[in-house]
Order: structure tokens, then sequence, then C-alpha cells
């Protein structure tokens, strides 16, 4: 699942962005169809940009007066899960996005030449102009992440385009099931999807889907839409999801939650998989140890698993407040993920904290807090 709260830009910088690359064709083909206005040759900025935002809508963009400046060569602004997405001046260099600092994603600017120098109006899109293929390639940062979008402007412009990425440092990229491809990254024996390269789409003017399809050389993904008997404008919309940057942290988690589980079965306790929230819930067993690892009675997570001694804490938390619960322990895993072995430390630090300033378990500690004391139960 999706694991993306609030604490992540507290504690890490944030964990989750969207990366889209969208193509939008703006030149009519079907005999019958009126053709819809285009930018002229030469192509002018402000409609290209206007083309450009009637298409994706600006709703989601981040403005530019909330861009800054990074370094001399570039622009950047964050994500509201917490990213920071790089855009360059020029086409030369490509888009960045910053999981956390030691690991990010780049993707290439599809269309640009790289002398292509970077126009941003105040609605946050940033064009780059290709007059020599009648193109221009937009880069919009979004509360999400970040997205691409290539305007046509030429009737006979091709329908492929290329997209190089840079991935993190020992990972790869392979398709899935469903025709998009995941990212992952093997850390001692665990291998963590760090993002998947969602199955690509495409839509004509009149909402008709068209055929299209992804290919792969090394890390460059080339997407190829069908337009025969399309009307234009055409909309294709790739997406990279970004799922879970911190594969040290991932393993370890994956590694604690298996340890726990082991034990409970040894002890013939209990388990399930809640698959909604990607946490395995574990109860009972005829263990003394076990019931010291519940910790005050309401249950604790141990990295992939909430272990709750007394029995199935659906049972004692029926309905919404088990939904709650799982909401809150679910958090409580995305924490482990992000600190891994050191959430221990942290987590202790924050408990003494709490209970100096409080009086009571939990209800000053930073994590219960980010991971909802009311769905953890506390009564604070």
């Amino acid at each position: 699942m999706n694991r993306i709260t609030i604490f992540h830009r507290l504690l890490a910088g944030g964990l989750v962005g969207l990366l889209s690359v969208a193509v939008i064709a703006t030149s009519a083909i079907t005999a019958n169809a009126a053709p819809p206005s285009t930018p002229p040759r030469g192509i002018n900025k402000d409609d290209a940009a206007q083309h450009i935002e009637k298409a994706t809508g600006i709703s989601d963009v981040v403005p530019a007066k909330k861009r800054t400046r990074h370094g001399s060569h570039a622009t950047s602004a964050s994500t509201s899960t917490g990213y920071e997405v790089i855009i360059p001046d020029t086409a030369s260099d490509p888009v960045s996005v910053a999981l956390n600092p030691e690991q990010s994603i780049t993707m290439g600017i599809a269309n640009a030449v790289d002398t292509s120098q970077v126009s941003t109006d105040d609605a946050g899109t940033s064009l780059y102009i290709n007059d020599q293929e009648q193109t221009a390639t937009a880069v919009q940062i979004t509360t999400d992440g970040v997205r691409q979008i290539v305007l046509l402007t030429d009737p006979e412009a091709s329908s492929t385009f290329e997209v190089t990425f840079t991935l993190p440092e020992g990972a790869s990229m392979n398709r899935n099931s469903s025709g998009g491809y995941d990212i992952a990254v093997t850390v001692d024996g665990v291998t963590a999807l760090i993002a998947e390269i969602q199955a690509p789409w495409a839509k004509d003017a009149n909402g008709k889907s068209l055929s299209t399809s992804y290919s792969l050389k090394n890390d460059t993904i080339t997407q190829t839409v069908t337009t025969s008997n399309a009307v234009f404008p055409i909309t294709a919309d790739p997406s990279l999801l970004v799922k879970i940057a911190y594969p040290v942290g991932y393993a370890f988690s994956i590694r604690l939650g298996a340890a726990v589980r082991t034990a409970v079965s040894a002890a013939k306790g209990s388990c399930r998989h809640e698959t909604s929230y990607d946490l395995y819930v574990c109860w009972g067993g005829n263990s003394s140890l076990l019931k010291k690892l519940d910790g005050y009675g309401g249950g604790t997570t141990y990295g992939s698993t909430y272990y709750y001694a007394k029995g199935d804490p659906k049972k004692d938390y029926p309905g919404s407040k088990y939904t709650n619960l799982l909401s809150h322990e679910s958090a409580h895993y995305t924490q482990w993920i992000i600190l891994g072995p050191a959430f221990i430390l942290y987590y202790g630090a924050a408990e003494v904290a709490s209970r100096a300033i409080t009086g009571k378990a939990g209800c000053g500690n930073i994590f219960e807090i980010l991971a909802g004391l009311s769905k953890g139960n506390y009564n604070c």
C-alpha cells in the first residue's frame, strides 16, 4: 500500500510522490474534425502554456511564487508529501525528484533540445520550446510530485516519445503484470519496491481510448500511441508512483515483523494479513515473553507486525475502532521503515519526554501524535 503520512515530512523529508509524463497533440488529423486552435509556427510560449494548462488543469500545480532558486541553474519546490522537485533552467539537465538525502530519481526532458531555456508562468508551468521539431515540453511540480507534458503543434510530428530515467544505486526496472514497470532495490535479501511506472493510457479529444504501450531499453522508456482515426488533441499519461524510498529500513521492518510472527506461531498464537494496510496482526500465544511484547496492554507494532496479547483485537475493537487501530499501527510501521533500527531509540526518547511533560504514556510522544492519538485509543 502507499504509506504517505504527515510524519514523512517531519522525520525524513517525505516518502512519496507522483511522477508523470503526458503527451498532448494539438492538430486535427481526422478528415471531418474541426481543427482546434494551435500555437503558431515559431511556438508562442504563452499560447503553448495555455493549451497545456487547459489539458492538465492547474488546481494541483505548485505556483511559481512558491519555488525557490536551487543553486545557479535550477528552481525547486516541495510537494505536499515532502519531496523536493528540481526543475532545470535548460533542457540539458534532467528533472530530479529527491526521495531522501541519499536517493533520487531523475527523468530527462522529452523532445527538448539541450539549449532550450525554461520559462515559467505564474501558474507554475515550466516550458521548454523546440522550434525545430515544433514541440513544447512542459514540467509542472504538483502537490503529489511532478508531471511532464509534450505539446505537438505539427500533425506530422512523431507519436513516439522517449523519457530516460536515472535510478537510485542498486535499483532495477522490470515490467509488471499491469503493463507498466516496477523499480525495486534489494537490501539484505529483501526486495523493496520503491516506485511503479503505471500502465500507459491514451485518449483522443472525443474520449476514445487509444492503443498505447511502453518499451524499455536500459533505463529509457518509450511510449508509442496509435493515432489512426483519432481526433486531436490526444492525451497520454503514464505515471510513476514512488512507494518506499527507504530500503534499509524496509528490509529491517520486514525481518523484524517476520520474527514476531514466527514467535507467535511457535507459541500457538494466531496471525492474519490486513492487506488494505499491508500490516500483519497477531494475537495470543502461551508465551510470557510475548505478553511483554504487548507493551502497555493495547498492543505494539514491531516492523510489519502488530501484536496484541489479549486475543483478536477485532473483537475488542469492533467496527470503526478496529479500522482506526489499523490506521494507527500502520503509521508506526511506516515509522519503522523510515528510521529502521534507530526507531527504537527515537521512540524511547520520545516516550521519556512524554511522561516528563504530560505524566502519561504516549500523550506527548511525537510518534503517537503523528499516528493519531484517538485512533490509537489514547485518553489524553
